[in-house]
């Protein structure tokens, strides 16, 4: 198989064995390390804390610090299902949870008032 280097001043593969053959790829499309035509990674700085990423590993780094996850690693389904629920909430509909846990705490404040006096 043979071996391929990025010359420097064109950006394209070529053989190291100098032999001419038609070549597989580019350097615009040969992407980054083991995935061929994957878009190179681009900086940026994080909404989050304000430093900058500038490669995956310093992504993972960050998402880690930070507590935070990608967007693209949630289902649409999960997309949906919060959707309904933020719905719920602005409409004012409450689950029978919800209403037996509000219940719960007044009935619980109202317990600690009245040991209080």
């Amino acid at each position: 198989m043979p071996r391929w280097r990025q010359d420097r001043e064109t950006g394209e593969m070529v053989r190291i064995d100098g032999k001419k053959e038609k070549q597989v790829f580019s350097g615009a499309d040969s992407g980054t390390g083991i995935f061929p035509g994957a878009k190179p990674f681009e900086s940026f700085v994080s909404p989050v804390d304000g430093s900058v990423v500038r490669n995956h590993r310093e992504l993972q780094d960050h998402n880690k610090r930070n507590g935070v996850v990608l967007s693209n690693e949630f289902t649409p389904e999960f997309y949906e299902r919060k959707r309904k629920e933020r719905e719920q909430v602005f409409s004012g509909e409450r689950s029978r949870e919800e209403v037996f846990r509000a219940r719960q705490e007044i009935y619980e404040s109202i317990v600690r008032a009245e040991r209080n006096v």
